[in-house]
């Protein structure tokens, strides 16, 4: 009997072997990111290169409209002490806090419908009018914007053609114009971006809420919000940032009457001053990183604990 179950097991074990996956053989480390040689190449010439000369460029100081290499942190001390940097620095806040929220009102009601609503026929279409803007160039926008809000430009002009007013509004120059500006401009960015991070929403859930007796506003707060959070950070710290960084709009729209860190930098940059611009932007990216990252992980916690939704 026991030599028949020996002989058993070893017929197993070599059927078993038959199935078994051949081991692969060992790769060297050198060998085995060799094929990534080109990515880091250009990670390094596109994206650390230049960081490493911005950061030296930083400490750095002007002397006789020649920069000097070397470490003061007179640059960074100037700054912070500065009043006009912590002006620049609260109007960009409340710009680019704005724009995300504003873009993102604007922009959930659409990933919404495309998520929930919209066809297999019709959405195509809507993504491509959503991308169609973003192929023209972004000077010739903001500057059609600017033509478009000026005082005898079409919107004051549909205006006192409706009667609404007999004089021409001021809506350049202003806070909200910038405001508007980067609402429209970040809009199809925005919509995209909640689209393709709203998770595992369905209409079976929604269906489900109704069924148990939740209204349409408990619906919203208690299935849909939970559930698209990860689009809706992802998205408001990528327009954040981007509102953030920007120097054309609060230039050709807001003009004087709107100073942020960007036109901050663009003019120390007119000046000559390229320590102190560089100091600016690290600033700015000391700034954005944080709140970026905040608003990405706020998203992914109110997200995580709402998947028991759509749980199998």
């Amino acid at each position: 009997m026991a030599i028949y179950l020996e002989r058993t097991k070893s017929q197993m074990t070599a059927g078993a072997d038959i199935f078994r996956r051949p081991k692969r053989p060992e790769v060297p480390v050198s060998r085995r990111y060799l094929g990534l040689t080109p990515q880091f190449l250009l990670f390094g010439l596109g994206f650390v290169v230049p960081f490493a000369l911005l950061v030296a460029t930083s400490f750095g100081t002007m002397q006789a409209y020649q920069l000097k290499f070397g470490f003061s942190v007179d640059n960074y001390a100037e700054l912070i002490s500065s009043t006009t940097f912590w002006s620049a620095l609260r109007g960009s806040i409340v710009s680019s806090a704005l724009a995300a929220a504003l873009v993102g009102l604007f922009a959930l009601p659409v990933s919404l419908y495309l998520l929930l609503r919209a066809s297999d026929t019709a959405k195509p279409v809507i993504i491509a009018v959503l991308l169609l803007p973003l192929l023209t160039n972004y000077v010739v926008r903001v500057y059609a914007l600017k033509l478009a809000l000026a005082n005898n430009g079409i919107v004051n002009y549909a205006i006192i053609s409706l009667g609404a007013a007999t004089e021409p509004a001021r809506l350049l120059y202003t806070f909200p114009s910038v405001c508007l500006s980067f609402v429209l401009y970040f809009a199809a960015i925005a919509v995209l971006t909640q689209w393709a991070g709203v998770g595992r929403l369905n209409r079976v859930l929604l269906y489900t809420a109704a069924d148990l007796g939740a209204r349409p506003f408990r619906r919203l707060y208690a299935v849909v919000l939970p559930l698209v959070a990860r689009g809706l950070g992802l998205q408001m710290g990528i327009v954040f940032a981007f509102a953030f960084s920007d120097t054309l709009i609060p230039q050709a729209i807001g003009g004087s009457r709107v100073f942020t860190l960007s036109l901050l930098l663009v003019d120390y940059f007119k000046v000559n001053d390229w320590p102190k611009a560089a100091a600016t932007s690290m600033l700015m990216m000391a700034i954005t990183v944080p709140i970026l990252v905040a608003c990405l992980m706020i998203g992914l916690r109110i997200s995580r604990e709402a998947e028991w939704l759509a749980a199998p």
